[in-house]
């Protein structure tokens, strides 16, 4: 007999559990990239590089944090997954 207006509890499968494993290594990964993209920028010689090579570099640092940003909440989420089974 199946409950009514319940769904299921999702569960961790293998590769949810492998993502959550290797997400740790992605985010230090990810901000020691942000970090030397700063300490980059923090030059005062960067800013007499071409406008085009400054802008690539601001998108760039734009795409790590939302990268950083999703990749925390994503971990986030498989946590509160295991923490649930």
């Amino acid at each position: 007999m199946k409950h009514r207006g319940r769904r299921p509890r999702p569960r961790t499968g293998f590769k949810e559990r492998r993502e959550l494993g290797e997400l740790p290594k992605k985010i230090e990964r990810l901000e020691a990239e942000r970090q030397s993209l700063f300490d980059l920028m923090a030059s005062p010689e960067f800013y007499t590089r071409p406008g085009p090579e400054i802008a690539s570099a601001n998108q760039r640092l734009a795409a790590l944090d939302d990268e950083i940003h999703r990749a925390f909440a994503r971990w986030q989420e498989l946590e509160s997954l295991t923490t649930r089974e």
